[in-house]
């Protein structure tokens, strides 16, 4: 059976510009993120996210983006070294400060196999974005196929908004889980 054992949980006491755990052991098996999620961007229903490992730009990531947001799905891919790796990992897309009043996007982030060094890593990422209404381009749902072209063990996590331009509101929560077992 899993075990899940918390390496972090925060709670944004006010504005927070990004969550970060570092020092992260390579005692697991696998790394397990959740986060709870609004920004303060008031131009927008939709915040996307920049998730960040051992501190690489975005010359380290490259992935696979499904998505709907009330509108036509739409897939994108992206190799290393381009914007569409920080539109799409960055992505999970989160609540802005237009969304509904007091609703939080939710995002979820394996990383299996984590500190592995002979093999880059992959990540799968889940968001949402809820907004009571059904107009499109307004709330989003994201799965992110992700790889981390890196053969270090990941010892850092970094989640923020994107391009760090916003800050996380108040009661935004970030949870890191070690998991063994599984």
């Amino acid at each position: 059976m899993a075990a899940f054992t918390v390496i972090d949980h925060t709670e944004a006491t006010g504005l927070t510009a990004y969550f970060e755990e570092t020092g992260i052991s390579g005692s697991y098996d696998h790394l397990y993120l959740v986060a709870s999620l609004r920004s303060d961007d008031g131009s927008t229903p939709l915040q996307n996210i920049n998730l960040q490992l051992n501190g690489e730009g975005s010359n380290f990531y490259s992935a696979t983006v499904l998505q709907d947001g009330g509108g036509t799905p739409t897939s994108a891919s992206s190799g290393t070294g381009t914007e569409a790796w920080q539109q799409a990992f960055v992505d999970g897309t989160v609540c802005g400060d237009t969304a509904t009043a007091d609703t939080f996007g939710i995002v979820t982030c394996w990383i299996p196999h984590y500190a592995n060094t002979s093999n880059f890593k992959q990540v799968i990422i889940s968001s949402t974005a809820e907004n009571a209404t059904a107009t499109g381009n307004l709330w989003r749902l994201r799965l992110l196929a992700g790889c981390f072209h890196s053969t270090s063990a990941i010892t850092e996590v970094k989640l923020g908004p994107y391009a760090y331009a916003n800050d996380w509101m108040e009661f935004s929560t970030f949870t890191l889980y070690g998991v063994t077992g599984a």
